[in-house]
């Protein structure tokens, strides 16, 4: 699979522009195979940055960088 099976253009529909993610790029949900919008889209960039943040505190706190 490539990344643009799971990347594409941000979306304008009314769900993305409410939600505030319509200059985001949109994903794909591997488990389903539908492309999120809206508050879906929003919650998982909202998860992608928990897990960076705890990622970057974990590892600083081990000198690793």
């Amino acid at each position: 699979m490539k990344t643009q099976d799971f990347i594409r253009e941000p979306c304008s529909c009314g769900e993305c522009q409410q939600a505030g993610v319509s200059a985001l790029e949109q994903r794909r949900d591997p488990w389903t195979g539908k492309w999120l919008h809206g508050y879906d889209l929003k919650r998982w960039y909202q998860a992608k940055d928990t897990v960076r943040e705890k990622f970057n505190a974990m590892i600083s706190g081990k000198g690793m960088r």
